[in-house]
């Protein structure tokens, strides 16, 4: 769940107010945010996991190559 720090919170639920480590319903109340992210994966296209991290992308980072989508890891292909 590393990625998922990420994404921050744009705005104040009052269900969500004073929770740390949510579980279940809570947890949920802001997946817009993750969805948002993960979309943002479409602008992001690399022929590899080493032109993504040379293009300055990070570890956990999101790309896709052709349609297919990826995560940037810290191996660098040769």
């Amino acid at each position: 769940m590393a990625q998922l720090k990420k994404v921050t919170q744009k705005f104040q639920d009052k269900a969500y107010v004073g929770k740390v480590n949510t579980t279940g319903l809570a947890r949920l109340l802001h997946v817009n945010e993750v969805i948002d992210w993960v979309r943002g994966a479409a602008d992001l296209e690399f022929v590899s996991n080493a032109g993504a991290i040379a293009a300055g992308l990070e570890k956990g980072d999101l790309y896709h190559t052709a349609g297919v989508l990826k995560i940037v890891i810290d191996a660098v292909e040769e």
